[in-house]
């Protein structure tokens, strides 16, 4: 299973002081202190993110950096990305199918990249669901019916409602 790396890691405790913080623009050293991630490793960090236009960055006096876009517009797949390049479960698993057959020694007769490839997109797909705001404000607001099984409790049948 892949975990998160460290920047990626060190990236979101950074994230969420800034949101929980209503920090419209702060300095790495301010956000350092605030988050307990090395200023050095965090700067590096921002940099990234500021290349993949999730943080705006601006020099001087009244300097710092921000968030380029809203937290509701930020996905935690946009995050890991930003840091540590594409999502990939298996080498088989990228954004172009015919890239990926050349990536693969064994290629078409894989019995499993097909399948790989659907739980690839499902994890994607719920990574993309949460965004910085809803890690901000602790919730992980995922749709039920997209779990394992097609239902909320993984069974196969759907909780009752109650009245």
């Amino acid at each position: 299973m892949r975990s998160l790396t460290r920047k990626t890691d060190y990236a979101l405790i950074a994230l969420v002081h800034m949101v929980r913080g209503n920090l419209s623009q702060t300095s790495a050293r301010d956000l350092s202190l605030r988050s307990g991630v090395p200023v050095r490793v965090l700067t590096n960090i921002l940099n990234r993110l500021t290349r993949r236009g999730l943080v705006a960055s601006a020099r001087g006096t009244n300097g710092g950096y921000r968030l380029a876009r809203r937290p509701e517009k930020i996905s935690l797949v946009d995050l890991m990305e930003a840091v540590d390049g594409p999502l990939q479960l298996t080498r088989c698993c990228v954004p172009d199918p015919a890239s990926a057959q050349e990536k693969c020694r064994i290629g078409k007769a894989c019995p499993v990249s097909e399948p790989i490839r659907r739980v690839y997109a499902d994890v994607r797909g719920v990574l993309s669901q949460v965004t910085l705001l809803d890690l901000a404000l602790n919730r992980v607001p995922l749709d039920p019916a997209a779990r394992v099984g097609g239902t909320a409790d993984g069974r196969g049948q759907s909780p009752r409602r109650a009245t």
